[in-house]
This record gives C-alpha cells, sequence and structure tokens, in this order.
C-alpha cells in the first residue's frame, strides 16, 4: 500500500487493494506458493516463466481478478518485497526505482480512458520492471535484452540495450539529450557490462512513412534521426499509441489531433504502417 501510493495510484484502485487486505487476499507469508513466484518474478533468469505461473495462479484465486487487479497487487507486492531490496543492493537511487515503477501507474490510469474504467492487463510487460532489467531515466526507458526471442534477428545481435518512448515521453531534443546522458551515469555506475551493448528501439516512431505525415520540424521525425533504420516490422501499434486502441475501421477513426487525421488519411490513400526498427547512431 505505501508503494501504491507513493507511485501515485488511483484511489480507486487503493480501495480495492485495502479491500484485499481486509480479506487476508495475495499475502505472499501465508501462502509459499504466491511467495516463491513473486520472489521469481525479481529474477531476471525466471521472471518470464513467473509471470505466466502467475496468471495460472490467480485464476484459482476466490477474487474476480477479471480487471487485473490481483495480478497488479500482486506485482507491486513483489516490487516492494523482492526488488526495491535488489535495488538497495545494487545500490540504485529511491527516485530511479519509483520513477520506473510509476508504469504501473500510468498504464492503469490509460486504461481509463480506453476501457472507461480502471483495469491492469499490461503484466505480460511489466515483470520487465521487477527483475532490474528495464528503468525509467528521465524521459525514456532502457532495456537489457538477451532473451533472443526478443530481439528481431535485424539487429544481428544476441544482447543489447532496448530503449523505449513511454507515452508520456516529452521528446524536445534537450530532453532526450539528458535521458541518454543519465543513461550512461547509470550504466556506468551500476552495470558497466551493458554499456558497450548496441541501443536499439522498436516503435512506430521509426517508421519511415512518418516523414510524409509529419512536418519537417516535428520532434518525432527528429527523435528517428538518431537511429540508423534496418528494417520494419508489420504491426498495428499505431491503433494504441496514435488512435487510443479504437477498433473502428481505418474510415470511421477520430481526427482529434494533427498527427491523427494525418495517419488517417495515408492509410486510406493505400499506406501500410508498421514498427521500424533502429539502432542508435
Amino acid at each position: 500500500m505505501q508503494l501504491a501510493s507513493a507511485i501515485d495510484m488511483p484511489d480507486y484502485v487503493l480501495d480495492k487493494f485495502h479491500a484485499f487486505e481486509l480479506r487476508g487476499m495475495y499475502y505472499p507469508d501465508d501462502n509459499p506458493e504466491l511467495d516463491c513466484l513473486l520472489r521469481s518474478l525479481s529474477d531476471k533468469e525466471a521472471s518470464k516463466q513467473a509471470q505466466r505461473k502467475l496468471v495460472e495462479w490467480l485464476k484459482s484465486s476466490p477474487v474476480d481478478n477479471a480487471e487485473g487487479f490481483g495480478m497488479l497487487y500482486c506485482m507491486l507486492t513483489c516490487a516492494a518485497r523482492y526488488s526495491y531490496p535488489l535495488y538497495k543492493q545494487a545500490g540504485i537511487d529511491d527516485a530511479v526505482f519509483v520513477a520506473t515503477m510509476k508504469d504501473f501507474t500510468r498504464f492503469t490510469r490509460e486504461s481509463l480512458s480506453r476501457f472507461g474504467r480502471y483495469r491492469f492487463d499490461r503484466d505480460f510487460w511489466m515483470y520487465h520492471h521487477l527483475c532490474l532489467t528495464l528503468f525509467r531515466l528521465g524521459t525514456l526507458e532502457y532495456e537489457y535484452a538477451y532473451d533472443s526471442s526478443e530481439i528481431p534477428e535485424a539487429f544481428g545481435v544476441m544482447a543489447c540495450m532496448k530503449l523505449h518512448i513511454p507515452s508520456d515521453a516529452t521528446l524536445s531534443v534537450q530532453a532526450v539529450d539528458r535521458s541518454l546522458e543519465m543513461k550512461d551515469e547509470f550504466l556506468s555506475q551500476h552495470f558497466p557490462q551493458w554499456l558497450s551493448l548496441p541501443m536499439t528501439c522498436e516503435s512506430w516512431m521509426l517508421e519511415p512513412s512518418l516523414a510524409q505525415i509529419l512536418p519537417e520540424d516535428s520532434r518525432i521525425l527528429a527523435f528517428q534521426r538518431r537511429f540508423k533504420l534496418v528494417g520494419v516490422e508489420p504491426s498495428e501499434d499505431w491503433r494504441e499509441f496514435i488512435f487510443n486502441t479504437s477498433p473502428l475501421p481505418v474510415s470511421e477513426l477520430p481526427e482529434r489531433t494533427t498527427l491523427q487525421r494525418n495517419m488517417k488519411h495515408y492509410l486510406l490513400a493505400g499506406g501500410s504502417f508498421g514498427d521500424g526498427l533502429g539502432i542508435l547512431h
């Protein structure tokens, strides 16, 4: 509960958590199997499999987990109980811990506009945050990737640092430069073995077709130019990040922003759009 409050989780979710605690739900000291799963979530070698096992474990829970709050509570319990001590052991500042864990809050708050109610459905991704392979440093996030199944062949590497662009990122030149500086400082201090790895990015923001959609002085295009494009993968991520996960046919997509309007017209004209794969220059 202290961590949930520190990362500004909505009151609606805090009330759900309080109800769990009143009922003695999801308390690892009373459930060795759950405690083992939460401990495994903080282990980068076991975290991915632990997340899948936790999904199955929660199906047997007496509480309806359709909104995902049981999973959210368990993951935050892992963060407070097992991930945070690893941060302290590594000498990582509390500010980095809080900034990184605020992704739980960001995704939960974004669900309100997408689904009309709060929910948590990003457990398939958030285990990265619990095992000290992904960190928020300034406006961007950086992930140590070594699972070949999660690294596109186009990058031609067995391990890399992945750069992620949170939905609330500021892409001004100054903000991006500062984040990259923070990344170098952070890795030098805590994970020097990762410094020599290539910095890769997989994002709709690197899709080359954006040059036909956005003005020349666009911050997104300026960000894109920092990377050497090595491929484009088919993807409909643009629906999530540009149209707020709208399932509507292209002809009915909203035109509330210049990007939405230009993107819609581009697609209606027969254009295709995916995720660009880039390596930082």
